[in-house]
């Protein structure tokens, strides 16, 4: 069991890397206040962003400190937008959670845990929030 973990592991890395060697210029935001991925909780702080236009729609973030990257497989394609924003759906209880990366000009990700979040809401319709992304160096 334990060989196979690290069998799929060592794949989807090697996948993903050679994946997102296609992908667009990657964009970075400070953002101000800690927030809800797939479920994951990020702290505030300064992220990198990157979309991969490859075989597989995937988001790859992470923090210049740690390098450490995450990513967002379940994504849907949205409209192309006007911004090169992040946008966040803030629910009851100040709770914050990712719900769109775009770039301007091409095809934005909508992510799918973000929409399931807001059709399970009990409470008022979230507000929305949009942070800018600028070209990281």
């Amino acid at each position: 069991m334990k060989r196979t973990a690290v069998l799929l592991t060592a794949t989807l890395g090697l996948f993903f890397s050679t994946s997102l060697a296609k992908a667009d210029t990657q964009v970075k935001a400070n953002i101000p206040f800690a927030f809800e991925v797939d479920g994951r909780q990020m702290p505030a702080g300064d992220y990198v962003f990157q979309i991969n236009k490859g075989r597989i729609p995937a988001i790859a973030f992470w923090t210049p400190e740690t390098r450490t990257s995450n990513f967002i497989m379940q994504t849907l394609p949205q409209e192309r937008e006007n911004c090169t924003c992040l946008k966040f759906y803030t629910f009851a209880g100040n709770r914050k959670v990712l719900a769109e990366v775009n770039m301007k000009g091409a095809v934005g990700r909508v992510l799918v845990s973000a929409e399931s979040a807001k059709r399970k809401s009990k409470d008022a319709p979230p507000q929305v929030a949009m942070l800018p992304l600028v070209a990281a160096e």
